[in-house]
């Protein structure tokens, strides 16, 4: 079986990253205590850096999917992946 990569396919990865990390095109930001981000998952493009709980600096992270009668329509397909992520936070220590 070939797990291959066809080259055309390659080449759009190669270019959606080097074109993803482009200084003008980046915003970088770290949020202090009491601040928040709400972003639209469906339009931005988003990651974060590592990041190492210690001592009195822990990371606290709260996932809210809001639902906009009649807003933008997505893939029915990232509701299944919200139940997934519920069930697997019930199971966390921090989300019981």
């Amino acid at each position: 079986m070939n797990t291959s990569i066809p080259s055309d396919l390659e080449e759009a990865l190669q270019f959606f990253e080097q074109t993803s990390m482009r200084d003008d095109l980046v915003v970088e930001f770290s949020l202090e205590p009491g601040e928040m981000l709400i972003c639209h998952n469906y339009t931005n493009l988003h990651a974060r850096t590592e990041f190492t709980d210690g001592g009195v600096k822990r990371r606290y992270l709260l996932r809210l999917w809001l639902s906009v009668p009649d807003g933008r329509p997505f893939d029915p397909a990232l509701l299944e992946r919200s139940a997934i992520y519920d069930r697997l936070l019930q199971k966390s220590p921090v989300g019981r």
